[in-house]
């Protein structure tokens, strides 16, 4: 039965049979052509097509599952605070080591904030000025100086050691004649460099045979080395030997 160009074909048949090749369908072609060309690229399906299955698959590429099989051809290394090595077959951690703002930490492991070169800077310059400061008061020192002088009349002997402007008296006196009570006796002058910056006034000394006697030395500015007691006279014939320290500071 003829079928209009609008009629109903819902219930018509067609006989065919799987053209040969795979072709597109194309306007024009028959209903037994068309149903042969479908029913071959059907047929060209594979099982994966419909079932969507991985395994269906023919000629799988090769999935490693092995980590080590994916490692990294450019490996990465790390040096400094943490070493070690990553080239992506494996996770690995890696710990920074932290920072420290403070001079006076002392945590191993841990790294000097860059703020602090400053603080470092500022105790080097100032070191560093005190150094030159002592250094030059040092190269202002004159070397160690020493006069030995012995005193007329066998009366003992005078050591003035001088290092910069340090001096230091080493006085023995005996065979020092006749003095009164509360009066001092004229033993020595010194040289001016040897004088002190000021009097070194009645200083204490030592007397082998004091009884009840005070005796002091007295160094004047202008270098006179002075005998003097306060409370008992010295005779010429007395056996009495006198012995001090006094430390001044040269002109």
């Amino acid at each position: 039965k003829k079928i209009d160009s609008t009629g109903d074909a819902s219930n018509a048949t067609v006989s065919f049979e799987q053209a040969q090749n795979r072709t597109n369908i194309s306007s024009g072609d028959s209903l037994k052509t068309l149903f042969g060309k479908i029913m071959k690229t059907f047929a060209d399906l594979k099982s994966v097509a419909f079932s969507g299955s991985y395994t269906d698959l023919s000629n799988k590429p090769t999935i490693p599952t092995v980590p080590a099989a994916l490692k990294n051809p450019q490996a990465l290394t790390f040096t400094g605070g943490v070493t070690g090595s990553y080239d992506g077959s494996a996770a690995k951690s890696v710990k920074i080591p932290s920072g420290t703002n403070s001079l006076l930490a002392n945590v191993a492991g841990t790294w000097l904030d860059a703020i602090q070169g400053a603080v470092l800077k500022r105790l080097h310059d100032d070191n560093a000025s005190k150094i030159t400061q002592i250094n030059s008061d040092l190269s202002a020192l004159k070397a160690y100086e020493l006069f030995d002088y012995g005193l007329p009349n066998d009366g003992g002997d005078v050591h003035v050691y001088k290092c910069g402007k340090v001096l230091q008296y080493r006085i023995r006196a005996a065979n020092v004649g006749n003095i009164a009570a509360y009066s001092e006796k004229h033993l020595y002058t010194f040289a001016g460099q040897w004088a002190p910056w000021v009097d070194l006034v009645k200083v204490p000394c030592l007397c082998d045979n004091p009884g009840d006697g005070d005796f002091y030395f007295t160094i004047t500015a202008d270098g006179k080395l002075l005998l003097g007691t306060r409370n008992k006279p010295v005779a010429s014939t007395d056996s009495v030997q006198f012995n001090g320290w006094i430390c001044g500071i040269a002109k």
